[in-house]
């Protein structure tokens, strides 16, 4: 049995915009309102599943109208958290600051502030910054914060118990 991969990625970026939106298009995917807290649940037909928390910016994009569901991501503001089943194709979370891409993997993206902040659970993600600079692989529990404008190189590092409780608790995990 194939086992699901899971990783939490954290981008932060700009300005938090209120409500829920996302492209005129849903790449065919089904959206749920969740409570407690509030936040949006969308399940695509390509195995993909996204979480908005509430105020979450974001557009997908469907790169291949023949193949089902959305490719990526563009995250504007706020957080979304990730889903993608073992075997499925890639997905890509697009921000200001970086670009994440995994294939079998769940994470969450924080869109807030100039900062981009990957933190991987289980498996593994490929972070670079938005402009065409090499990826780093982060592995279990390394997180890698991005900044805006800065160009020193990218590196792992370990995230405290605290902040990935208080991220995950932003989706009711």
């Amino acid at each position: 049995m194939d086992r699901l991969l899971t990783a939490f990625i954290v981008l932060v970026a700009a300005t938090p915009i209120a409500g829920v939106s996302s492209a005129q298009s849903n790449g065919g995917c089904q959206a749920t309102a969740l409570e407690n807290p509030p936040r949006t649940q969308l399940t695509c037909p390509n195995g993909v599943t996204i979480v908005a928390e509430d105020g979450t910016t974001f557009s997908l994009e469907d790169r291949d109208p023949s193949a089902p569901g959305p490719e990526a991501i563009h995250l504007d503001g706020q957080a979304v958290m990730v889903e993608v089943q073992p075997g499925g194709a890639g997905f890509e979370v697009n921000t200001p600051q970086a670009i994440a891409a995994v294939r079998g993997t769940r994470w969450v993206v924080d869109v807030n502030g100039g900062s981009t902040s990957v933190l991987v659970m289980e498996g593994q993600v490929a972070v670079k910054r938005a402009t065409d600079d090499p990826a780093i692989m982060l592995g279990p529990g390394e997180g890698v914060d991005v900044e805006e404008g800065a160009r020193s190189a990218l590196s792992a590092r370990r995230w405290s118990e605290e902040r990935k409780d208080a991220m995950l608790a932003r989706f009711g995990e």
